[in-house]
């Protein structure tokens, strides 16, 4: 009988090593790609009419018809400027991947919040009904 039969070679585990080591680290990386793809939008309306819609994944500064301007960075949109009066609308918490929303009455500009699947799914998203 022999004895080595069912042992492995030194070769044969480092090789199922680094096997398994790619394979965690492609299933990791693929898995933080999605993360960073759904971690919500936002949706901006002007007077009732629709201006666009913006991922929170893209970092990026949207002029809201000269008057106001939304930030978007690191998974979070923020009014950054408004050219109203009262500012108000520039001290709402930023809108995040649980969604929200920011308003600037004077100026008519909305901006809605629509929380991500994960946000949904884990039950961390704001619900409408709590404003």
């Amino acid at each position: 009988m022999n004895q080595d039969a069912g042992k492995f070679t030194k070769t044969e585990l480092i090789v199922f090593a680094v096997m398994l080591a790619v394979a965690l680290g492609a299933w990791g990386i693929t898995t933080w790609i999605q993360s960073k793809k759904d971690i919500g939008s936002v949706e901006i309306t002007v007077n009732g009419e629709l201006f666009g819609e913006y991922q929170l994944a893209k970092d990026q500064s949207i002029d809201i018809g000269g008057h106001n301007t939304l930030e978007i960075k690191d998974g979070k949109a923020k009014m950054v400027h408004a050219n109203c009066p009262d500012q108000l609308c520039t001290y709402m918490d930023a809108i995040d991947e649980r969604g929200g929303f920011i308003a600037c009455l004077p100026n008519g500009v909305l901006v809605m919040g629509e929380p991500s699947e994960n946000a949904r799914k884990n039950g961390s998203a704001i619900d409408g009904a709590a404003y």
